[in-house]
């Protein structure tokens, strides 16, 4: 990613370091490499869902006192929610895959 930074592969490479980074507990490092995620890819659903949710694990950590710590967290779940409408059910999935 260092050398190749516009690579036809950035979105790959990012969702598997994200991956990596979640399946090893490096909540940081997810975080970082999600948000970069998003940038590169603003329908990715996965990111926005674990940015969403980390914001939600910071807001509360930190108590009832900081009611605006939800900001982050209620953006990206709107973007998700917004990326998701598009996406055919899943009840319809079976439908799509047979009729091919």
């Amino acid at each position: 990613m260092t050398q190749y930074p516009n690579s036809i592969m950035k979105v790959p490479a990012l969702q598997t370091l994200m991956q990596d980074y979640q399946q090893t507990n490096n909540q940081q490092k997810t975080i970082d490499t999600a948000t970069k995620l998003v940038a590169a890819d603003p329908n990715n659903v996965r990111a926005m869902a674990l940015l969403a949710y980390f914001d939600r694990l910071k807001s509360a950590r930190r108590g009832r006192q900081c009611p605006a710590g939800l900001g982050g967290c209620q953006e990206y779940g709107q973007m998700g929610w917004t990326r998701c409408q598009g996406l055919p059910s899943p009840m319809a999935l079976p439908t799509l895959i047979f009729r091919r």
